[in-house]
Parts: C-alpha cells; sequence; structure tokens
C-alpha cells in the first residue's frame, strides 16, 4: 500500500469492527476524507486520542484498495482550554458537525482548513463561544459558497426598514411585503440582522457579541437549510 501524509483536524469518528474507529478528517492536502484507526478502541491504544474530535494531528495513512488507514499520528494540538469548558467544548463539536456536514469528499479546500483551525482557537480564547461560533459559521457559509444577504432583501435588493425578516430559503433578508412569497420567512429582531451583516466583514473571531444566543438560533435555521439534514450537536446546544 502507498502512504501519503496529510495534516487534519478530526471532525467525527464512529466504531468499525470489533476495535477499529473510523474518523472523518478534514485535512489541507485533500479536503474532507475518511480513515480507519485500526484498534484505536483497545485499551492503551496508541490511535485512540489522536482518532478523538477536535485533534489536531499529522498522519500519516496508507492507501488500501477501498480505505485509507491510520499508519502514524503526530499530535499538533489537542486544544486543551476547550476540553476543560463544556460550553467551548460544546460551542466546537458544533461547529465540526456543520464542517463535515457541509462539505463533499475529496476536495482540497485550504481556506476552510485555515478557518477550521482559526474557529477552534478563537471559540478556546473566546469570553463568548456562541459569539465565536457565529463568525465561524457565517465565514464557513461565504468558503462554501452559501453567502446568505443581510444587508439588503435577497429578494429585491431593497434596504430593510426597521421590520425584518429572514428566510434560509430566500436566501437572506426578506422585507415585510415579500413574506407572502416565502415559505419560511421569520420575524427577526433588526439588531441581529445587524449582527449578522458584521460578522461578514470581521477578519478574526470576536471574543463577545451582544444576543449571542439568538444570533446562534438565526444561523441553526441557515444552517438547517443548506445541510438538508439533522445537526444533533447544534440542536443539543439550542433546543
Amino acid at each position: 500500500m502507498s502512504e501519503i501524509s496529510a495534516e487534519g483536524v478530526v471532525l467525527r469518528r464512529w466504531d468499525s469492527g470489533e476495535s477499529d474507529r473510523r474518523i472523518a478528517l478534514l485535512t489541507r492536502e485533500r479536503g474532507k476524507i475518511y480513515a480507519i484507526a485500526r484498534g484505536a478502541r483497545k485499551a492503551n491504544a496508541r490511535l485512540a486520542g489522536v482518532s478523538e474530535p477536535l485533534m489536531h494531528v499529522q498522519f500519516g495513512l496508507a492507501l488500501g484498495r477501498k480505505n485509507r488507514y491510520v499508519t502514524q499520528a503526530q499530535p499538533l494540538d489537542a486544544f486543551p482550554r476547550l476540553r476543560y469548558d463544556y460550553q467551548k467544548l460544546v460551542c466546537a463539536l458544533v461547529f465540526v458537525e456543520v464542517v463535515d456536514a457541509v462539505l463533499p469528499l475529496e476536495e482540497p479546500q485550504p481556506e476552510v482548513f485555515d478557518l477550521c483551525l482559526t474557529a477552534l482557537r478563537g471559540i478556546e480564547i473566546a469570553r463568548e463561544p456562541l459569539g465565536a461560533l457565529a463568525w465561524a459559521d457565517i465565514r464557513l457559509m461565504d468558503l462554501a459558497g452559501f453567502r446568505p444577504e443581510f444587508s439588503v432583501s435577497a429578494v429585491s435588493q431593497k434596504a430593510p426598514g426597521s421590520v425584518c425578516f429572514l428566510s434560509p430559503s430566500a436566501g437572506g433578508v426578506v422585507l415585510p411585503e415579500e413574506v407572502a412569497d416565502v415559505r419560511d420567512a421569520k420575524e427577526t429582531p433588526r439588531e441581529i440582522v445587524v449582527t449578522l451583516g458584521k460578522l461578514q466583514t470581521l477578519e478574526s473571531p470576536p471574543e463577545f457579541i451582544k444576543r449571542a444566543e439568538e444570533t446562534a438560533r438565526a444561523i441553526y435555521r441557515f444552517w438547517s437549510e443548506i445541510a438538508g439534514r439533522e445537526l444533533p450537536a447544534r440542536k443539543r446546544l439550542l433546543p
């Protein structure tokens, strides 16, 4: 079997066979890929820790006929401050869940890989992790080609007034007179819409945003539309 080296972040893992573990990786070189960590579920297995979600690792991968297998793993960052703060940990898991949900396999997107690392570090140090998560979500939408329109109506390109509605299916803000033609328009405080627009302009995650939970809930509606599937971690964070 030929071997490659890939820098990756573990997005998700699940059991395989009696003692193996399958992992979804976001790699800088190859985009999202799947691999098998043989024996990772055994007691004291050398691949146990590095195959956990949110691990940043330099992997050695052997290419088999149907699967990739982890042969070597050098930890680069475990984001320890995430793991000692429950809300930060959940926010980080929520973000990698949606990365896994919306990215296609085997399409290198180094900008998304860099965003993933920036997002995890931002959530790790943020005073309000929901704000850092909201920023990362908005940036991911941009990079993945799903940028919503928050500054003008997604339908007519007219500037919104004091009463705003958000529609994931329409792609952003809709005006009161446009609501009848949109299936999922929901009235949203003007302050939340302004915050969403400001997040699109920031180059790094904020330590704090006002009304962070309401902002995160608004973003959740867009991800549900984009992903087209349940997002269990996000549902637990924002029931």
